[in-house]
């Protein structure tokens, strides 16, 4: 039996880190293997002081990239102090536990606790019996860090992410190649994974009444969260034609029997939180100007059901299918989700789906890998001001661009994201055709069946909890001595 120990700022909350950690350990318990999680709070062993919101933390990192109210020197004390602490509690944490093997994840990543990824470092080089291996969700070059000070510089440089740790992983191969480039580090990618366990047969009763859709409605879902690089204007545009074609397919059965007549309504739901007002207003406004209908019910969903609220997967249920527009993503949840709710899918090709996703052979109706300004959007001259990250291009109307791989996310998630004043639109032959395409599915059951069962079969196989078990069976393994090793990274 081989011991883990998963490390992070946080546990049991909703962050993107602590979802995956709860299925790592849910994969690595299902092996057969042992595994307990570390962290600031939420976790089998916790010390606030490992929090980035720990009070003296968050002083000392704002000291090191907001603004230095304190002398160097002091803040090289500070350091020190906090790191002796951190050290203190992780050294009692592991020596109690004796894990095999520790995954750092995001410690070594983000300078948000400087002192806890110091400590760590510190504790690799004395605990010999101990493989630590870095776990990278994201990095600090994807986001602003600008140290105030030479010191906070040199941290910076030392730890994010330390040559000393003998293995690295990744989210998607992109990020491989980024981290080899910055810092001539190898390190091995690692899919995101979905419990399918947390799906169950129950049918969310209410859920259409409480947000006024009609029975006759066809549902379009977008799950993400309400930023500006999920793309959602792209799904609007898509609406628009599904509903401007609608009078071609009156009278039609739908695959779940229901007739499609002068009287149905298209709808589109946006459960997800709103986190950028901004684009929030210029998609309502984009909706409005088309006459696309939008619902957005942030406050009904929730974790898990309550008496009122209902879970995501209620949400899936509900609806005929998924949009899923994003312009950039670390990786693709919401896209596995769908998948496993059985649900027809129209997805932008961002370039972590074209690398790492697209290989696995999902039949999805798919809007392509360009886009445009928006028509009818600021001047010319203005929209010169845009540039293409790394490349000096400049982004001009009428012209057609492919997303550049360099940028993967927005900051909410910590990575870049195409900073824009307007919105984006396809060319409307590809939505078009994939709007024809929707109809015959959603009008055909047994093409509908046939495509989603497909999709979740293949989501089942290379993306369950079972899958990540064998992941982690193939970076880690026992050598002669029975001793667990990271294994060798191509």
């Amino acid at each position: 039996m081989i011991k883990f120990a998963l490390i992070h700022y946080r546990a049991a909350e909703t962050d993107g880190v602590s979802l995956e950690m709860e299925k790592w350990q849910k994969a690595i318990e299902n092996s057969g293997n042992k595994c307990i999680i570390i962290a600031g709070i939420g976790g089998d062993y916790n010390n606030f002081i490992l929090d980035f919101r720990h009070r003296d933390i968050a002083a000392f990192t704002k000291n090191c990239f907001i603004k230095l109210t304190i002398p160097e020197k002091k803040l090289k004390e500070n350091f020190e102090k906090l790191t002796k602490k951190c050290e203190k509690i992780l050294r009692g944490f592991l020596e109690k536990e004796k894990p095999d093997i520790l995954v750092i994840n995001n410690v070594f990543s983000l300078p948000i606790n400087i002192p806890f990824a110091a400590a760590l470092y510190n504790l690799n080089k004395e605990m010999k019996n101990i493989s630590f291996q870095g776990f990278h969700h994201d990095f600090f070059w994807e986001r602003t860090y600008n140290p105030t000070n030479n010191f906070t510089a040199e941290l910076v440089k030392k730890y994010y992410p330390p040559k000393t740790i003998p293995g690295h992983l990744v989210i998607n191969s992109l990020a491989k190649g980024e981290l080899k480039k910055r810092k001539d580090l190898k390190s091995s990618p690692v899919d995101n994974y979905f419990d399918f366990s947390q799906i169950d047969s129950s049918i969310p009763t209410g859920l259409k009444k409480k947000l006024n859709i009609k029975k006759n409605s066809i549902i379009f879902l977008h799950a993400t969260r309400i930023v500006e690089r999920k793309g959602i204007e792209f799904a609007l545009d898509f609406i628009n034609e599904f509903v401007r074609r609608k009078k071609d397919f009156e009278n039609k059965i739908l695959y779940n029997g229901k007739r499609i007549n002068k009287n149905t309504e298209t709808v589109i739901i946006f459960p997800g939180l709103i986190e950028d007002t901004a684009y929030y207003k210029k998609i309502k406004t984009h909706a409005k100007n088309l006459g696309v209908k939008t619902i957005f019910c942030e406050k009904l969903c929730e974790a898990s059901k309550t008496n009122n609220s209902y879970s995501l997967w209620d949400f899936y249920k509900i609806c005929d299918a998924v949009t899923y527009t994003s312009l950039l993503e670390g990786w693709g949840n919401q896209l596995i989700e769908a998948l496993a709710l059985k649900k027809p899918v129209i997805i932008f090709e961002y370039p972590v789906f074209t690398k790492d996703i697209k290989k696995f052979g999902f039949n999805l109706l798919s809007l392509g890998n360009k886009y445009y300004f928006k028509r009818g959007s600021r001047k010319l001259e203005e929209e010169r001001l845009l540039q293409q990250p790394r490349t000096g291009r400049r982004l001009e109307r009428g012209k057609s661009y492919k997303l550049p791989e360099q940028r993967l996310q927005q900051p909410q998630t910590g990575r870049r994201h195409l900073e824009h004043k307007e919105l984006y639109e396809l060319p409307q032959k590809i939505i078009n055709k994939n709007v024809s395409r929707l109809y015959d599915i959603l009008i055909d059951k047994k093409k509908y069946k046939k495509i989603t069962e497909k999709n979740f079969n293949i989501a089942y196989k290379k993306l369950s909890l079972t899958a990540l078990e064998k992941r982690i069976s193939e970076i880690f393994i026992k050598s002669k001595s029975n001793k667990p090793q990271p294994l060798k990274i191509k």
